[in-house]
Protein backbone atom coordinates (compact mmCIF):
# COMPACT_ATOMS: atom_id res chain seq x y z
CA UNK A 1 0.00 0.00 0.00
CA UNK A 2 3.22 2.32 1.24
CA UNK A 3 4.49 1.81 -2.68
CA UNK A 4 1.22 2.43 -4.61
CA UNK A 5 0.74 5.96 -2.65
CA UNK A 6 4.37 7.20 -2.14
CA UNK A 7 6.17 5.65 -4.88
CA UNK A 8 9.33 3.35 -4.57
CA UNK A 9 9.99 2.13 -0.95
CA UNK A 10 14.19 2.40 -1.93
CA UNK A 11 15.04 5.45 -2.76
CA UNK A 12 17.26 8.17 -3.62
CA UNK A 13 17.38 11.86 -2.13
CA UNK A 14 19.88 14.79 -2.78
CA UNK A 15 19.57 17.54 -1.48
CA UNK A 16 22.48 20.33 -0.51
CA UNK A 17 25.45 17.95 -1.65
CA UNK A 18 24.15 15.11 0.76
CA UNK A 19 23.18 11.65 -0.88
CA UNK A 20 20.28 9.99 1.57
CA UNK A 21 19.73 6.76 0.83
CA UNK A 22 16.69 5.62 2.04
CA UNK A 23 16.25 1.50 2.10
CA UNK A 24 13.30 -0.53 3.53
CA UNK A 25 14.89 -3.06 5.42
CA UNK A 26 11.14 -4.76 6.55
CA UNK A 27 10.98 -7.67 7.57
CA UNK A 28 14.80 -7.00 8.62
CA UNK A 29 14.33 -8.99 12.29
CA UNK A 30 15.38 -12.12 11.14
CA UNK A 31 16.47 -12.68 7.35
CA UNK A 32 18.75 -9.96 6.14
CA UNK A 33 18.19 -7.33 3.64
CA UNK A 34 17.37 -9.50 0.13
CA UNK A 35 19.91 -9.94 -2.81
CA UNK A 36 17.84 -7.22 -4.71
CA UNK A 37 18.12 -4.58 -1.96
CA UNK A 38 21.97 -5.15 -1.48
CA UNK A 39 22.56 -4.74 -5.49
CA UNK A 40 20.21 -1.44 -5.07
CA UNK A 41 22.13 -0.16 -2.43
CA UNK A 42 25.49 -1.23 -4.25
CA UNK A 43 23.98 0.12 -7.56
CA UNK A 44 23.12 3.45 -5.45
CA UNK A 45 27.14 3.80 -4.46
CA UNK A 46 28.57 2.68 -7.50
CA UNK A 47 27.25 6.46 -8.60
CA UNK A 48 27.79 8.28 -5.55
CA UNK A 49 31.57 10.17 -6.07
CA UNK A 50 33.27 8.60 -2.58
CA UNK A 51 33.72 12.22 -0.90
CA UNK A 52 29.53 12.93 -0.83
CA UNK A 53 28.34 13.13 2.62
CA UNK A 54 26.17 9.92 2.49
CA UNK A 55 23.34 9.23 5.06
CA UNK A 56 21.59 5.88 5.16
CA UNK A 57 18.11 5.64 6.34
CA UNK A 58 16.51 2.55 7.49
CA UNK A 59 13.84 1.17 9.62
CA UNK A 60 15.99 -1.03 11.77
CA UNK A 61 19.46 0.25 13.32
CA UNK A 62 22.50 -0.28 11.81
CA UNK A 63 24.30 0.87 15.30
CA UNK A 64 27.39 -1.31 15.91
CA UNK A 65 27.52 -1.11 19.89
CA UNK A 66 23.77 -2.02 20.00
CA UNK A 67 22.24 -5.58 19.40
CA UNK A 68 18.61 -4.94 20.37
CA UNK A 69 16.25 -4.52 17.17
CA UNK A 70 19.45 -4.57 15.16
CA UNK A 71 19.05 -5.44 11.62
CA UNK A 72 20.13 -9.19 10.69
CA UNK A 73 22.63 -8.41 8.22
CA UNK A 74 24.08 -4.78 9.42
CA UNK A 75 27.62 -5.60 9.01
CA UNK A 76 27.31 -6.65 5.32
CA UNK A 77 25.13 -3.11 4.87
CA UNK A 78 27.48 -1.04 6.20
CA UNK A 79 30.36 -2.76 4.42
CA UNK A 80 29.28 -2.02 1.18
CA UNK A 81 29.56 1.76 2.65
CA UNK A 82 33.17 1.46 3.66
CA UNK A 83 34.61 3.39 0.79
CA UNK A 84 32.26 6.25 0.77
CA UNK A 85 31.83 9.25 2.72
CA UNK A 86 29.12 7.81 5.46
CA UNK A 87 28.22 10.22 7.75
CA UNK A 88 25.00 8.88 9.51
CA UNK A 89 23.09 5.70 9.70
CA UNK A 90 19.72 6.86 11.08
CA UNK A 91 16.91 4.38 11.87
CA UNK A 92 13.52 3.72 14.04
CA UNK A 93 11.99 0.13 14.52
CA UNK A 94 13.81 0.07 18.53
CA UNK A 95 11.46 3.27 19.68
CA UNK A 96 14.20 5.00 21.75
CA UNK A 97 17.06 7.40 21.82
CA UNK A 98 20.38 5.95 21.22
CA UNK A 99 22.77 8.13 19.62
CA UNK A 100 26.44 6.54 18.80
CA UNK A 101 29.02 7.45 16.97
CA UNK A 102 31.51 5.08 15.58
CA UNK A 103 34.78 5.25 13.31
CA UNK A 104 32.96 8.86 12.98
CA UNK A 105 29.28 8.16 11.28
CA UNK A 106 26.40 9.43 13.84
CA UNK A 107 24.38 6.36 14.48
CA UNK A 108 20.78 7.05 15.88
CA UNK A 109 17.46 5.59 16.26
CA UNK A 110 14.58 8.07 17.94
CA UNK A 111 11.66 7.87 20.43
CA UNK A 112 8.45 6.72 19.58
CA UNK A 113 6.02 8.99 18.34
CA UNK A 114 2.95 7.16 18.52
CA UNK A 115 0.66 8.04 21.50
CA UNK A 116 -0.78 3.94 20.85
CA UNK A 117 2.81 2.81 21.72
CA UNK A 118 5.47 2.89 24.36
CA UNK A 119 9.34 3.13 23.54
CA UNK A 120 11.18 -0.42 23.95
CA UNK A 121 13.83 0.99 26.39
CA UNK A 122 11.16 2.30 28.90
CA UNK A 123 11.41 5.88 28.37
CA UNK A 124 8.79 7.59 28.51
CA UNK A 125 9.95 10.58 26.19
CA UNK A 126 7.54 11.19 23.07
CA UNK A 127 8.96 12.56 19.93
CA UNK A 128 10.98 13.10 16.53
CA UNK A 129 14.62 13.96 15.69
CA UNK A 130 16.12 16.86 13.36
CA UNK A 131 19.45 16.33 11.39
CA UNK A 132 20.86 19.58 10.94
CA UNK A 133 23.72 18.98 7.90
CA UNK A 134 26.59 21.45 7.22
CA UNK A 135 29.77 21.60 5.95
CA UNK A 136 30.02 18.20 5.43
CA UNK A 137 28.77 17.26 9.09
CA UNK A 138 25.64 15.89 11.00
CA UNK A 139 24.29 16.92 14.08
CA UNK A 140 21.36 15.71 15.84
CA UNK A 141 18.43 17.46 17.89
CA UNK A 142 15.52 15.29 19.66
CA UNK A 143 12.48 17.31 19.89
CA UNK A 144 10.10 16.33 22.33
CA UNK A 145 6.20 16.90 22.31
CA UNK A 146 3.48 16.44 24.78
CA UNK A 147 1.02 13.82 24.63
CA UNK A 148 -2.94 16.10 24.36
CA UNK A 149 -5.60 15.21 26.54
CA UNK A 150 -7.82 12.92 24.35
Amino acid sequence: MFGREFGALNRTVICAGWKLLLVDSNPGDNPPLAAEQLDWIREQLKATDANTPLVLCTHHPLMPHTKSSLLAGADQVLALCKEHNLKAALAGHYHGNQEEIADGVLFTTTACLSTTRSNFDGSPAKGYRLFHCRNGEIVTEFVPVQERDR
